[in-house]
């Protein structure tokens, strides 16, 4: 028997952005869901609020796979620049800031 070459190609990772499901939620009514665009193979994601990287909790959840943070229901203290960040073995990114923006009533 001889050797066996494999080969696995990684490409450099594009420039992620944030999308949400809704622009303008009401406070302590709407769920907002945040995806880390785009969906690549093989990619670790991170979330960021301020900076600071965003951890499972009881109102925020993030999938499997960390590419959508989900907040339920949103509250004016979850304002603020989300930013995710994506990482491959060659390549890292990070989209810029996205502002929530919540109604209070």
């Amino acid at each position: 028997m001889g050797n066996v070459l494999s080969v696995v190609c990684t490409a450099e990772l594009p420039k992620p952005s944030v999308t949400s499901n809704n622009s303008l939620p009401e406070e302590h009514k709407d769920p907002v869901v945040l995806t880390c665009e785009p969906q690549t193979h093989d990619t670790t994601y991170l979330w960021l609020i301020n900076s600071q990287s965003i951890m499972n909790s009881a109102r925020l959840q993030l999938s499997k796979d960390n590419r959508t943070l989900t907040l339920l229901p949103v509250t004016r203290n979850d304002t603020g620049p989300y930013e995710c960040e994506t990482r491959n073995p060659v390549s890292a990114g990070r989209s810029d800031p996205f502002t929530l923006n919540v109604v209070c009533e």
